[in-house]
């Protein structure tokens, strides 16, 4: 039997150089914890296609409630609707609408938040006959990125 043993130790010498370690040996399993903190630290939530990044052409359907679209098809994270005659430099928002984490894309229903999304002021009812501005737009680190605005009269 020992001289098996020593047969089989030559072989393994013969077929390994003596300055390198097999690879297996050198390989770690990583830890249970390591694994469990890799696969929760990871986010799970889907990105957007495309985020905004110029000139956005928006419309506004008459449906009711109006529905807002924009082009090209791109993430924004901010939509405001002005009520009507709003003064110049006055903010006189019937509805606004932001993510501060995300962004949304096209088509937004009036009064409907899309998921990732806030209602920063309520959808008020808007006045049949008065117009209104829609502004779509993308802002980051206090710069505009991406903006589009459309008027429309229920």
């Amino acid at each position: 039997m020992r001289d098996q043993i020593a047969k089989a130790m030559m072989l393994v010498r013969r077929l390994r150089p003596h300055n390198r370690r097999p690879a297996l040996t050198s390989l770690r399993m990583p830890s249970p914890i390591a694994l469990f903190v890799f696969a929760t630290c990871r986010s799970t939530e889907p990105k957007p296609a495309n985020l905004c990044t110029g000139p956005l052409t928006v419309a506004v359907s008459a449906d009711a409630p109006p529905v807002i679209r924009w082009a090209p098809a791109c993430g924004v994270n901010r939509l405001l609707v002005l009520g009507p005659d709003t003064p110049v430099n006055s903010v006189a928002t019937s509805w606004q609408i932001s993510s501060a984490t995300g962004s949304f894309m096209p088509p937004v229903s009036y009064g409907s938040v899309p998921d990732g999304a806030v209602a920063d002021v309520p959808a008020q009812t808007l006045q049949s006959g008065r117009s209104y501005e829609v502004i779509v737009y993308r802002a980051g680190a206090e710069i505009i990125l991406a903006t589009g605005t459309a008027s429309v009269k229920p």
